[in-house]
């Protein structure tokens, strides 16, 4: 468990009954993709990575259909049980998973925000702590295979919104106020495209060829207008595509698209969606999904 509960607190920042109506239509329309590529493709499971609270997919709806084994996980167990609960699931018909996708424990958070707080420390040897350790980190994702903590292959994998959170957002929270952040977070954010790499392809091989994967990742934030309480989901996809340009075109590509990029590299795009995320009553998040076949 990572060090003042991070994971944690950011699973428990909205309450459970807010986040189901907030939640509705980008579920309902995630839930809607999901039960259609079960049901075409005629699959037996379905496996889902960063699971969190269980709000992102109509959990009832995918337990109430035949002969469909379903695997949660996610790096919170809490989290995995309060949704559980709230669906009013049988535990023993669900493969609740929790482990860590990096393999990164706390203290090594916690050694790194102290050796960087040390006001005596140079801009060469920040630098080179961080390279350090995201070596190690990097060392560790390549003895880790997914399906060993599953214990099999999934017929369809669903990633919920997770490139922005892997890492990255911990490493901002707890270093931000370092004495030497201003020399590293560039190179945090350089080292995170082979973080995502590693964990993209881990991603990939919980499949066998000719199965599926559907990902999903926040593009860009967004107030909520009244508007767009009323609009949940983006129709006009040419807009939504120019609006991602200039966005990138003005900020640089995000650590979401990267993944969507990345993850490509390594499957077929079958089909291409666009969200409005609305995840509380202040903010909403534009979410690119792909389906992909291995």
């Amino acid at each position: 468990m990572y060090t003042d509960n991070f994971y944690e607190n950011l699973n428990k920042s909205i309450e459970l009954n807010q986040a189901y109506k907030y939640y509705t239509s980008y579920r309902n329309n995630i839930t809607e993709v999901i039960i259609n590529t079960i049901t075409e493709k005629k699959l037996k499971s379905i496996t889902i990575i960063g699971a969190g609270n269980l709000m992102d997919i109509d959990y009832r709806r995918i337990y109430e259909m035949n002969d469909i084994k379903i695997t949660v996980t996610d790096i919170d167990a809490e989290a995995i049980d309060r949704g559980i609960k709230f669906y009013e699931l049988e535990e023993s018909k669900i493969n609740k998973v929790v482990f860590n996708y990096l393999g990164v424990e706390s203290n090594f958070i916690e050694t790194l925000k102290i050796k960087l707080d040390n006001p005596i420390i140079s801009e060469e040897e920040a630098i080179i702590l961080i390279k350090d350790y995201f070596k190690s980190i990097k060392n560790r994702i390549i003895t880790t295979t997914y399906n060993d903590n599953i214990g099999y292959k999934s017929e369809l994998v669903v990633v919920c919104p997770i490139y922005t959170q892997l890492l990255y957002q911990e490493l901002q929270h707890k270093l931000k106020e370092s004495n030497n952040y201003h020399y590293i977070k560039d190179l945090i954010l350089q080292e995170m495209i082979y973080i995502i790499d590693m964990f993209n392809q881990r991603i990939v091989k919980m499949i066998s060829k000719g199965k599926y994967i559907f990902v999903l990742s926040d593009i860009i934030e967004k107030s909520i207008t009244k508007k767009s309480k009323e609009h949940t989901i983006i129709f006009k996809k040419e807009e939504i595509e120019e609006e991602i340009s200039t966005y990138e075109k003005t900020y640089g590509v995000g650590l979401g698209s990267y993944g969507l990029i990345n993850i490509e590299e390594y499957t077929k795009v079958i089909q291409d969606y666009y969200y409005q995320w609305n995840f509380d009553s202040n903010r909403s998040f534009l979410v690119k999904g792909l389906l992909l076949m291995k």
